[in-house]
């Protein structure tokens, strides 16, 4: 009898030593707030104040607001408010779910760039910089030019070169057509100066710089790179939209505009250059094959052919500003055709053949319709005709690292997919291909240094948050399933 009181009582000194434990841990830590928070938002310069902004006292002001509300609320009611308030907010921001509405996604998508837009507000303008030697790139404004000013044709240009002389620092900010009017005297000079074969081929820069020059005719140099600038960030934000739609959290979302963004804002010296579209171009193709996933449509034979197609007009588009693309688009038309011929959803072996050959003979159609309406006489500026661009960041692992990771989350994506037919599943299966065939391509020299890295440090970012929400989602199904005996 007095041992079993003996433990009683040993096992409630325990629990009171436990208590006073948790009485001083918590005392401890807000006094280590209210320490920090006297040194981070009181007013005032002295030697041991942090360098605070407004996101730190923000911070701050939080959590003294959630102290608060525990002491005044009570304890349980507040308990069980946060416990429903952070099942929400996970399920909702951090969680990957089923397809959301377009509502919902555009909701969020504009929610994360108003983030990213209070934290990093620099990264939505360009600043005056030099651009990088870049002849391709020369050569395309120069066509554009041509065609804004004088109405000319796609392969032919004037003789007066204006592209390298209205890009360069000092003259930046004037209009080009000053700069054209300094240079030749006049338009009408210029446009009758002599013409000459370009080499500007049907591509995506070029009628986006001509329309540019055309809506604004006083447009700078200057004025033009941050069209293009925002060019690239549309491109960006649509690809945000697209994971949103497809099930990826808006946290998600909100890392892959910051990744993005960060991105786009580190080529400033190769504004006119396509190599800070390759990425956009991978990109685009990834989503056109998701978009069209998620439409009854697109599961017939002619949905499937339908689809080929525009992916073959894209594929040859963009193969026209750097050719280097084209085998990663049809990569990742192979991953589809693939998809389609062992894991569809049909029975019958025939129509799974039929599906595969419609959409892979719909590529084939749309690339050789579009090359053969090309000029003839037109040859294509290729990424590889430019001078060796700067590397984008000294961080980039090798690429047989890039590779090895791309093959592991590449087979890990599909995978995913065939167990769960999921629109995100599939475009993490065609980024993956993608980064594979860009790694390999890379060492034949056929995709510029820059944009190749720009592909491969965006699709790290996609990687690595693809990692944490799976971790995310399978901590939180453990705590689901721990909970739900107890509840």
């Amino acid at each position: 009898m007095r041992a079993a009181w003996g433990k009683v009582i040993g096992r409630a000194h325990a629990a009171d030593h436990a208590a006073a434990a948790r009485r001083l841990a918590v005392t401890v830590a807000l006094g280590g707030v209210l320490v920090a928070s006297v040194l981070v938002l009181a007013p005032g310069n002295y030697p041991l104040r942090p360098q605070s902004n407004a996101s730190l006292q923000a911070a701050f002001v939080a959590i003294w607001v959630g102290v608060i509300a525990y002491v005044c609320v009570g304890r349980a009611l507040f308990r069980r408010f946060a416990r429903l308030y952070l099942s929400w907010f996970v399920r909702a921001v951090i969680l990957y779910r089923s397809p959301r509405s377009v509502t919902r996604a555009v909701v969020q998508t504009i929610a994360a760039v108003a983030i990213v837009l209070a934290v990093t507000p620099q990264w939505f303008s360009v600043e005056r910089s030099t651009a990088a030697k870049d002849d391709a790139a020369f050569e395309l404004l120069d066509a554009a030019i041509n065609r804004a000013v004088c109405n000319g044709e796609v392969d032919r240009t004037a003789s007066i070169r204006i592209a390298e002389e209205a890009v360069s620092r000092d003259v930046q900010l004037t209009p080009i057509r000053s700069v054209i009017i300094s240079k030749a005297g006049s338009l009408s000079a210029f446009c009758h100066s002599g013409a000459e074969s370009s080499t500007a081929g049907p591509g995506v820069l070029l009628p986006i710089e001509t329309l540019i020059l055309r809506l604004r005719s006083r447009i700078s140099a200057a004025g033009l790179a941050k069209a293009l600038h925002f060019v690239r960030l549309a491109g960006v934000l649509g690809f945000v939209l697209l994971l949103m739609s497809v099930g990826y959290s808006a946290a998600f979302g909100l890392g892959m505009a910051f990744a993005g963004f960060w991105l786009l804002a580190n080529l400033k010296n190769q504004l006119y250059s396509v190599s800070s579209f390759q990425a956009l171009f991978i990109l685009q193709a990834a989503a056109l094959y998701a978009l069209a996933a998620g439409h009854r449509w697109a599961r017939t034979t002619i949905g499937r052919g339908a689809v080929g197609a525009g992916a073959g007009i894209w594929a040859a588009v963009t193969g026209s500003d750097v050719p280097g693309t084209v085998p990663v688009q049809i990569a990742m038309l192979l991953v589809v055709a693939c998809d389609a011929m062992f894991v569809s959803e049909m029975r019958a072996w025939a129509g799974r053949v039929r599906q595969s050959a419609a959409l892979i003979l719909g590529f084939a159609a749309g690339y050789v319709l579009l090359r053969a309406s090309s000029l003839p006489g037109a040859r294509v500026v290729t990424a590889g005709a430019m001078s060796a661009p700067p590397p984008l960041l000294d961080v980039l692992p090798s690429g047989p690292v890039v590779l090895g990771v791309g093959l592991v989350f590449t087979m890990s994506s599909i995978m995913w997919l065939a167990r769960s037919r999921s629109r995100g599943a599939l475009v993490a299966a065609l980024l993956g291909t993608a980064s594979c065939v860009s790694s390999l391509v890379l060492g034949n020299g056929a995709l510029s240094g820059s944009g190749n890295q720009s592909y491969q440090m965006f699709f790290g970012a996609f990687a690595l948050l693809c990692v944490c929400q799976g971790a995310l989602n399978a901590a939180w199904e453990l705590v689901d399933r721990t909970a739900a005996p107890l509840a």
